[in-house]
């Protein structure tokens, strides 16, 4: 998992993404292949009301299986690296 999360606080956090050796696999259209170039970004963002986290991409649509909140920051980490572990990719780093 990714270091020194302990520091983070704000309420947006960014994925920075990157494809494992070989391609991403894309065989249903689930990898967005402009993550790696940073033409878009994934974004975690925490609710203040209620303390839950979601995800968002800077453009397009997300995956069905994103639309959803999770209770704690690292859950939702957690969720992300093994969604894109699946599919030959992997978080490089959080920034906050």
């Amino acid at each position: 998992m990714i270091q020194n999360r302990d520091k983070m606080r704000a309420d947006t956090r960014t994925f920075v993404l990157s494809p494992l050796e070989g391609a991403a696999k894309n065989s249903i259209g689930m990898v967005d292949t402009r993550l790696f170039s940073g033409d878009n970004v994934l974004y975690a963002v925490r609710d203040a009301q209620y303390s839950t986290w979601t995800l968002q991409y800077k453009h397009g649509v997300l995956p069905a299986p994103f639309k959803q909140t999770f209770t704690s920051f690292k859950k939702l980490e957690k969720y992300v690296a093994d969604y894109m572990n699946r599919r030959n990719v992997r978080i490089v780093k959080v920034l906050d």
